[in-house]
C-alpha cells in the first residue's frame, strides 16, 4: 500500500489546546525536534477561514537584527513597502518606548480582522532580549490578533508565566507526545493497523516521539517491520535518504547548510539546472521536506537537516569550501552581508568574509555578534586584512563600540602600516582612507572636543570626499539632549571649552555635511544659562534651531529646545512645556529618529524633577529602568543625572546615596564633571533630609569649588529647595560673593516656581518641609505668635521657634525682617 503524507493525527487532547488559540493573544509550542510541533500548527493554520490574515516567518539564526529584517520584510508584504521601512528604521522594539510605538503602528493598520503570525524555530532568535517585547505584545496587542510562536526551547520562564496570568495558551511536550491510543489510531489512519503488542512495543522505543514514530511507519509501509535502528539520525539515514535517487541525494546533501531555501537558490548554490523538479518531487515524497507555498521557499525539518550534514561532512573539503562560499554568494547579493560572511567563514573563504564586511559595513553586527566578528579578523590571514582596508575600518568602529578600545587602536595603527606600504591604491583612495583613520581616532577620544578635532583637522586636510565612518543619518551626541553635559571635563575651563567648540565644528560639517548642525551654539547656550544670562541664552538657542532647522538635525532642534524650556521654567513660564515636548514627539515620529523619544522622556523628567512632579515621568524613568533604553553609552551620565534628579524629588534619598560609587565611576569613564557636580549637590540635599549634615557639608563644598571657578551656578539654584539652608552655612566660606549670586537666583526660581505651582498644578511647592514645619509656617503666615502656635500645637515655644527657623532656612528665606510676609507669599 502507497503510504499517502497527508495523513495527519491530531489527538483529542491536542486538538483542545489548538482550538484555544484564537482565545489567546500569545500561544507557546515548546517541545524538543520531531513531536510534530510545526505539523500541528499547520493543521489549525489550513483550517482558519479564508477571511483571516495569516502571516508565517520562519526564524533561519543569525541574530535578532535580522530577525527583525524578516519580520518588517514579512509585515511590509500586507502593510505595504512603507511601513516595512518604518519597522526596520524602529529595530528590536527591545524598550518600553518603543514598544508603545511598535503597538500604535500595529493599531494603525487598517480593518481589523483576525490576524495570525506564526513564528517557527523561535529558538534560533539568539539571546532573551525578545522576552520584554513578547510580554508586552501578549498583554497589548488588539483583540484581533494572535501570535504562535514554535520552539525547540522555553519561551517563558515561571516568572512570566505568572506575569501573564492566563494570557498564554501553552502547548508542551505532553501535548504532543503519542499514547497508545493515538499510535494505534495513527497506524490505523494511515492505512495499517496493528497489534496491541505492537503498539505496546512502538511506545517502548518511541516514547510517544512523532518522529520516530513517522519513521516507523515508513518502514513497516515498506518492509512490514518496525526499524531496530536505536538512533533517529540513524533511522532517517537508512529509512529516508539513503534510499533516494542520487540526483536528489546530492542535492538535499549541497543544501543542508541551508534551513529555508528557494528553487532558484538551490540552483545557484547545487549547479544544477534541474533543482527545482527534484524539490517538488522530495516535498511529495518525504514529510520532513516543506514546502512554504506564501514564499515559495522549501523548509528542511531539523532531524533531516542535522542526518543531510552527516553527509554533507564526508564531502572533500574544497567541495564543501565551494558549495559554501557559493551560498554566502547568494547571500551577499541578496543584501544579507551578515549571513554571507558566516558563510564565508565557515569554507574559510577569507577573501569573501572580508568584502561581505565591506558591503555591509556592519550594519547588521551588533554585540550580539561580538566574539563571533573578533574570531573572523582574529583569524585571517594578516596579508588579507591589508588588502581589504575597508573591512579593517568597519572592525575598528565596532571594536570601539564593544568598548574594546586597545584592541581598536591597535587595528587602526596595524591599517596605517599597511597604507603606508600600500602599492595598489592610487593616492587619493589611500589618502580617503587615511582620513577615515583619523576619524576613527577621534571617537577614541571622545569629550575631550580639542583632541577631537585635531583629527577631524588631518583629515579634512586629508579626504575630498565625505566620511563613510559615520552616518550622514546618525544622531550627533549619542541621543543626550545637552551638549555641555557631554564636553564640560574639567574645572575652570568652560569659557575655553566653549571656544573651542566653536572653532572646532565647521571641521566636522566638512567631514559629515551639516551633521550636528547647531551644537556649537547650544553647548554656548548652556553656559550662558548655568550663570543666570537668559538674554544671552535665548539668542544662542535661537541660533541652534536655525542652523539645526535649515539641515534637518532634529538632535539639535531637541536639544536647542530643551534648552529654551528650561530658561522659560526657571522664569516662571510652564505653558510651552508640554506643547513643545508634543510637538518634538510627533516630529520624531515622522522622520522615525526613534532613539530621540527617549531623549525627549529625559528632558521631561527633568523638568518635572525641578518641579516636585517627578511621577509624571515617563515610567521607565520614574521607576529606575535604566536600562530599558536604546540610548548609545556616552549619553547614559545625563540619564543617571536625570534619575538622581528624579530620586531627590521623590525622597527616595537612601536610594540615591547608595548609588554614589557607581555614578561616580560612570562619570569617569568619559570625564563629565557636571554630571559630578550635579551628583554632589544631589547627594549634599538627600544627605542633609537624613540627618547626615556633615557628610551633605562636605559634599556641597566639593561641589562649589569644582563649580565656582567657571560660575556654575544653576545646578545649586534648581536644588534651592533642598540646600538652601546649606548655602547659607557655607556663606562666610571661600565662595561668599558666589554664593551670594546664587541665592539671589534660587529668590528668583522659588517664586518662579510657586507660580507654576498654582498655575499649572493647583498646588504650592512642597519645599521639602516636614508636615509639622508646614503647619507651623502656615500658622506663622496667617500672624499668630510663636506662643499661639506653640498652645494650638501643643509645643513648647523653643521647639516652634526651632522649626520655623529650619522652614526658613528650607523655604531660603534669608531676609532679617519680613520673615512671615515671605512665608504667606510662597505658602499661597
Amino acid at each position: 500500500m502507497q503510504l499517502s503524507l497527508d495523513n495527519v493525527y491530531i489527538s483529542a487532547r491536542l486538538q483542545k489546546k489548538l482550538d484555544r488559540i484564537p482565545m489567546y493573544p500569545l500561544t507557546t509550542v515548546v517541545a524538543p525536534a520531531g513531536y510534530g510541533k510545526t505539523t500541528a500548527v499547520r493543521w489549525f493554520r489550513e483550517g482558519l477561514s479564508k477571511a483571516c490574515m495569516v502571516l508565517r516567518l520562519n526564524v533561519l539564526g543569525g541574530g535578532l537584527n535580522e530577525f527583525w529584517r524578516d519580520f518588517a520584510e514579512l509585515i511590509g508584504r500586507e502593510a505595504g513597502a512603507s511601513f516595512s521601512e518604518t519597522l526596520l528604521k524602529m529595530g528590536p522594539p527591545l524598550d518600553t518606548t518603543t514598544q508603545r510605538e511598535f503597538l500604535r503602528k500595529i493599531h494603525e493598520l487598517a480593518p481589523a480582522r483576525e490576524t495570525y503570525l506564526f513564528v517557527d524555530d523561535y529558538h534560533l532568535v539568539e539571546g532573551e532580549m525578545m522576552t520584554g517585547f513578547v510580554l508586552f505584545i501578549s498583554r497589548n496587542l488588539p483583540k484581533h490578533i494572535h501570535v504562535v510562536l514554535i520552539s525547540r526551547i522555553a519561551v517563558l520562564s515561571i516568572r512570566d508565566r505568572l506575569l501573564l496570568s492566563g494570557r498564554v495558551n501553552e502547548i508542551e511536550e505532553g501535548d504532543l507526545r503519542f499514547d497508545a491510543q493515538d499510535i494505534g489510531n495513527y497506524f490505523a489512519q494511515c492505512g495499517y493497523p496493528i497489534s496491541s503488542e505492537d503498539i505496546s512495543h512502538l511506545i517502548y522505543i518511541s516514547e510517544g516521539w512523532a518522529a520516530a514514530l513517522y519513521l516507523n511507519l515508513v518502514s513497516y509501509a515498506d518492509t512490514g517491520k518496525f526499524s531496530d535502528f536505536g538512533d533517529i539520525h540513524t533511522m532517517m539515514g537508512t529509512i529516508l535518504f539513503e534510499p533516494l535517487p542520487p540526483d536528489e541525494k546530492e542535492l538535499l546533501t549541497v543544501m543542508s547548510m541551508m534551513l529555508v531555501f528557494s528553487a532558484s537558490q538551490a540552483e545557484w548554490i547545487s549547479g544544477r539546472a534541474d533543482a527545482e523538479i527534484l524539490l517538488r518531487r522530495l516535498a511529495r515524497s518525504n514529510g520532513f521536506i516543506t514546502y512554504i507555498s506564501q514564499d515559495g521557499t522549501y523548509k528542511l525539518h531539523h532531524l533531516m537537516q542535522e542526518s543531510v550534514q552527516q553527509a554533507f561532512a564526508r564531502l572533500p573539503e574544497e567541495q564543501q569550501a565551494k558549495y559554501l562560499s557559493r551560498a554566502a554568494m547568494w547571500q551577499l547579493e541578496h543584501g544579507y552581508a551578515a549571513s554571507a560572511a558566516r558563510l564565508f567563514y565557515k569554507a574559510r573563504d577569507f577573501h569573501g568574509l572580508m568584502r561581505a564586511v565591506e558591503c555591509g559595513q556592519g550594519a547588521d553586527l551588533s554585540a550580539e555578534h561580538k566574539n563571533e566578528m573578533l574570531a573572523w579578523f582574529r583569524e585571517c590571514p594578516r596579508a588579507v586584512c591589508n588588502a581589504y582596508p575597508v573591512a579593517m575600518l568597519v572592525y575598528a568602529r565596532r571594536l570601539f563600540t564593544f568598548n574594546m578600545r586597545a584592541e581598536c587602536t591597535a587595528t587602526l595603527d596595524g591599517l596605517l602600516q599597511s597604507l603606508n606600504t600600500n602599492t595598489t591604491l592610487s593616492e587619493a583612495e589611500k589618502n580617503n582612507l587615511l582620513g577615515e583613520v583619523e576619524i576613527v581616532k577621534s571617537f577614541l577620544d571622545f569629550n575631550n572636543i580639542k583632541a577631537m578635532s585635531a583629527h577631524h583637522r588631518r583629515a579634512c586636510a586629508l579626504m575630498d570626499r565625505p566620511t563613510t565612518a559615520v552616518s550622514p543619518t546618525a544622531v550627533w551626541g549619542y541621543g543626550s539632549p545637552s551638549v555641555l553635559i557631554s564636553y564640560y571635563r574639567l574645572p575652570d575651563t568652560l569659557d575655553r571649552e566653549v571656544a573651542v567648540m566653536k572653532e572646532s565644528m565647521p571641521f566636522w560639517y566638512r567631514l559629515n555635511p551639516n551633521q550636528g548642525s547647531g551644537a556649537e551654539h547650544v553647548m554656548e547656550g548652556e553656559a550662558f544659562l548655568m550663570r543666570g544670562s537668559f538674554v544671552d541664552a535665548e539668542i544662542c538657542q535661537y541660533r541652534a534651531l536655525h542652523d539645526a532647522e535649515r539641515d534637518g538635525q532634529l538632535c539639535m532642534v531637541l536639544a536647542a529646545h530643551f534648552l529654551r524650556l528650561r530658561a522659560e521654567v526657571l522664569q516662571g513660564e510652564f505653558s510651552g512645556v508640554e506643547p513643545t515636548l508634543r510637538t518634538l514627539r510627533d516630529k520624531v515620529l515622522a522622520q522615525q529618529e526613534y532613539v530621540l523619544l527617549h531623549s525627549i522622556d529625559m528632558c521631561e523628567a527633568w523638568l518635572y524633577a525641578l518641579l516636585g512632579q517627578p511621577h509624571s515621568a515617563a515610567d521607565w524613568l520614574d521607576e529606575g529602568r535604566l536600562e530599558d533604553t536604546r540610548l548609545l553609552f556616552p549619553s547614559v551620565p545625563f540619564l543617571n543625572t536625570v534619575y538622581g534628579q528624579l530620586l531627590l524629588a521623590q525622597g527616595q534619598f537612601t536610594r540615591l546615596i547608595a548609588r554614589e560609587e557607581n555614578e561616580r565611576r560612570l562619570y569617569r569613564v568619559y570625564p563629565m564633571l557636571l554630571c559630578e557636580i550635579y551628583l554632589d549637590i544631589q547627594l549634599a540635599g538627600a544627605l542633609e533630609r537624613v540627618g547626615k549634615h556633615r557628610a551633605a557639608i562636605i559634599h556641597l563644598s566639593q561641589a562649589l569649588n569644582v563649580a565656582m571657578p567657571d560660575r556654575l551656578y544653576l545646578p545649586f539654584v534648581e536644588n534651592q529647595e533642598y540646600i538652601a539652608a546649606l548655602l547659607c552655612e557655607l556663606k562666610s566660606g571661600p565662595w561668599e560673593k558666589e554664593i551670594g549670586t546664587i541665592l539671589e537666583q534660587c529668590a528668583q526660581w522659588r517664586a518662579a516656581n510657586l507660580q507654576i505651582q498654582h498655575t499649572a498644578f493647583g498646588q504650592a511647592p512642597s519645599f521639602g518641609l516636614t508636615e509639622k514645619e508646614r503647619s507651623i509656617a502656615r500658622l506663622a503666615a496667617e500672624g499668630h505668635t510663636n506662643k499661639e502656635i506653640a498652645a494650638q500645637m501643643f509645643l513648647s515655644e523653643s521647639r516652634v521657634k526651632a522649626c520655623l527657623g529650619s522652614a526658613f532656612q528650607k523655604m531660603g528665606i534669608t531676609e532679617k525682617r519680613n520673615k512671615r510676609s515671605a512665608l504667606k507669599h510662597l505658602l499661597g
